[in-house]
């Protein structure tokens, strides 16, 4: 009788404590498992910018013309960039062309002496953990230790009880047992019930820094290469461009929604927006103190002679800027489509 009892004392303890230590590792494969692109919307970066809505404007000396076949060709009667920015559909991005000027020009893209086409060979990740030690940990161990004491304590009180007599136990194997329980059920309550064992959140944190651009890789090179969903068009997919790789740090930032904002603009003309750049692409936010993440944005190549691309980080409701970067200029390509 006292055997199962001692039995049924020690299997309820191993089974607390067992289950305390196996639930974060349990949690930890998960969470491997579910490592998940830093964007939560890939299909946002590739996806095709409409045309403008058509234009009233006139602009000043009278009416532009193009030549046939319909392909944007550099100004030669003096116009100036801004001119060419405000009268181009695709001045700033080729995906907002008609359909015949892209088909016209990716024909004479496609010469001897085109630059060569690169691949993307990584892709974007997060790494993410909480700050501090959790006192979960020295419980568990409390209670492993208080467990080994009640057994012992038992064991020795066995040993030297006559045979067949129930010998009362000891100050010393009560109150072992008792930790040892009470300590693999406040391990479960801490690991399992919301709000038990908490800790107070970091500050909010942000840093983005521009890491790294990789030049002339085709849209659907990066749509491939992070997993985005969207349907393109035999020409967008060709569309060649950078990829700007960022590395975003937030703490104190789980449970809030963050987006990064950012768009291309031509230092050439005053540092003005090039139209239909400006694009809003929610992160990923993990559910932990810290998280650091690898995204890659892919832009596409405007007209312009050089260009550079701006970041924002925005946060809450309305947005918030809480971090800012650039690329510095970039060179242009007059070469905007693969054959």
């Amino acid at each position: 009788m006292v055997d199962a009892l001692v039995k049924a004392r020690v299997g309820l303890v191993v089974a607390v404590c067992a289950g305390t230590l196996a639930a974060p590792a349990s949690a930890a494969a998960e969470s491997r498992a579910a490592a998940a692109a830093p964007l939560s919307n890939q299909n946002a970066v590739v996806q095709e910018a409409p045309p403008p809505p058509p234009s009233t404007e006139q602009p000043a000396g009278g009416t532009t013309t193009q030549p046939s076949g319909g392909t944007a060709q550099p100004s030669t009667t003096g116009q100036s960039v801004g001119e060419e920015i405000r009268e181009d559909p695709g001045y700033g991005n080729a995906s907002r062309q008609p359909l015949a000027v892209k088909a016209d020009e990716a024909k004479q893209d496609c010469v001897a002496n085109r630059p060569p086409i690169s691949k993307m060979l990584g892709i974007g990740g997060i790494v993410a953990g909480d700050q501090g030690t959790s006192w979960n940990g020295l419980v568990i161990v409390i209670a492993l230790v208080a467990l080994l004491v009640a057994i012992t304590a038992f064991l020795v009180r066995r040993h030297h009880s006559p045979s067949g007599a129930r010998t009362p136990r000891g100050a010393l194997e009560i109150v072992s047992t008792l930790v040892a329980i009470l300590g693999g059920v406040v391990g479960l309550a801490v690991q399992f019930v919301p709000g038990v064992g908490a800790k107070e959140k970091p500050a909010p944190e942000a840093a983005m820094t521009v890491r790294d651009v990789q030049a002339r890789i085709t849209r659907g090179e990066y749509a491939k290469k992070t997993g985005a969903t969207v349907r393109l068009g035999k020409f967008d997919r060709r569309q060649v461009g950078n990829v700007i790789w960022l590395e975003i740090a937030l703490q104190g930032y789980s449970g809030k929604n963050a987006t990064l904002q950012y768009a291309m603009y031509d230092p050439n003309a005053g540092g003005a927006l090039l139209p239909g750049t400006a694009k809003m692409v929610p992160l990923r936010i993990e559910d932990k103190d810290s998280q650091k993440s690898f995204v890659p944005i892919w832009v596409g190549y405007p007209k312009s002679q050089k260009f550079r691309a701006q970041f924002r980080l925005l946060v809450g409701e309305p947005p918030q800027v809480r971090q800012l970067a650039e690329t510095g200029a970039m060179p242009g390509s007059q070469f905007r489509y693969s054959c």
